[in-house]
């Protein structure tokens, strides 16, 4: 059976109805309005989530590049992904913050009632992975259900901190600002590996990213308009500094992580099951590395300019300023 996804192909309408997308995709202008310089984008089945304040968002379908609705939530870190098309994150609600989940138009799907979880989290297939004290929580993305808990002295306190994830999703890290590395099975929350570093401390370099791929850990961290890449074999012993990737903007365009409550929080960083993905100012790639092949394999997304972008395993989208007003120049499939 042919995936018609891996040619340029969306599906759209009837099940019945196929339609195609061309490349390059042709824009349709989104008021300026909706994006400032602390956008972000996330990107779903069919739709994309720009952020565009801490409480702004706007949902736009992907094949259309039709604004679908816009609201003045208050959420610091919103998250989605190719399964679906739903907006999870800890959203402010009457009188303080809950993780919620909302569908396109911003109609809430559920609420979960406790208010101590986390701000920062992970998704995976099935669940958000956040964090309540010392306490790591897996909840349920159908219902906001708390399924799981687990309590480890290698965990640390709530808070932002950074995760991350493997290609296939069994796997998450957590980033703690102490340099340790927690990686944990999603299965049933055991701890898989502790590996104490000493990046993220020490220094003024800001941590950026973390991401597991193929065994291979990759850490990203963000110093004026460059991001130094680190490799870790996480069955070996040292860490590496495989390269500096110059992204051509400034320190503050790198949105490194925040180690309080705050909407600085990591989502530039993605494992996908193609590779390692790396959003900054004016760079989005995807990277991949194989132990004994010599180096990274790059492969470059969207324009030249990709301020506001984002990838998932299906699909890249970027949108760019022309003539002062916002519109989508690149649209894309992960072959």
């Amino acid at each position: 059976m042919i995936d018609i996804r891996e040619h340029g192909g969306v599906l759209s309408g009837q099940k019945k109805q196929v339609q195609f997308v061309p490349q390059p995709f042709t824009p349709v202008s989104i008021n300026n309005q909706y994006f400032n310089s602390d956008s972000k984008m996330e990107i779903g089945k069919t739709v994309a989530l720009i952020k565009t304040a801490r409480n702004e968002q706007a949902t736009v379908d992907l094949t259309t590049n039709k604004l679908i609705a816009k609201n003045g939530l208050t959420c610091y870190h919103v998250m989605m992904d190719e399964n679906d098309d739903y907006i999870y994150g800890r959203f402010y609600d009457v009188s303080t913050y809950f993780y919620c989940c909302y569908d396109k138009n911003f109609n809430m799907v559920w609420k979960n009632p406790d208010s101590s979880l986390a701000s920062s989290g992970i998704l995976t297939k099935d669940y958000i992975i956040t964090s309540k004290g010392g306490v790591i929580i897996k909840l349920s993305r159908a219902t906001g259900e708390i399924v799981q808990t687990i309590n480890n002295s290698d965990i640390t306190f709530g808070g932002a901190m950074l995760w991350g994830s493997n290609e296939t999703g069994t796997k998450i890290i957590q980033y703690q600002s102490n340099g340790k590395i927690v990686i944990i099975n999603v299965s049933d929350l055991s701890i898989d590996k502790v590996i104490q570093t000493d990046i993220g401390t020490g220094t003024s370099l800001s941590l950026y990213g973390v991401a597991l791929y193929k065994n291979i850990l990759h850490v990203f961290r963000a110093y004026t308009s460059t991001l130094r890449h680190y490799m870790f074999d996480i069955n070996g012993t040292n860490f590496t500094l495989a390269e500096a990737i110059t992204t051509g903007g400034y320190s503050g365009d790198l949105c490194q992580i925040s180690w309080g409550e705050g909407y600085g929080y990591n989502g530039y960083v993605k494992t996908l099951k193609k590779g390692v993905l790396v959003h900054a100012y004016n760079t989005m790639m995807l990277l991949s590395y194989k132990l004994g092949d010599g180096g990274v394999n790059k492969l470059h997304l969207a324009g030249k300019k990709v301020r506001y972008a984002m990838a998932n395993n299906i699909h890249y989208f970027n949108f760019d300023n022309t003539s002062g007003s916002y519109a989508v120049t690149d649209y894309g499939l992960l072959r």
